[in-house]
């Protein structure tokens, strides 16, 4: 099975997790909006994942759903680009600043990065 960006997401919050004090991780679990992470929002162009970005959307049921744009190009693309998996990713530092302040604040059924 391939990789996806989602798969990705998934292992940079387990690493952000490692690396947040148990403390943080508490205070996380017990209050914090918890991340989800939804499938691939798969692009068909270069320009629609150029002008996309990680989406961080409220879900009904508190959560938060992380997505990520994603292009696969085939293996005949053009000009060097041929048989690439292109992602937007959350970074672990990113995922340890949700962990410690966004996932704590008030959700208002606002989307966005």
């Amino acid at each position: 099975r391939e990789i996806t960006c989602k798969d990705m997401n998934q292992m940079a919050f387990q690493v952000a997790s490692k690396f947040a004090h148990r403390t943080a991780m508490a205070r996380y679990n017990k209050k914090g909006h918890q991340l989800t992470f939804g499938d691939d929002d798969m692009k068909s162009t270069g320009f629609g994942w150029v002008f996309s970005s990680l989406t961080f959307e409220d879900q009904p049921d508190g959560t938060v759903k992380v997505t990520s744009p994603s292009l696969v190009t085939s293996l005949e693309a053009w000009l060097g680009h041929d048989g690439m998996h292109y992602c937007k990713l959350l970074s672990p530092f990113r995922a340890l600043e949700y962990i410690y302040t966004d996932s704590l604040k008030p959700r208002h059924g606002r989307s966005g990065t």
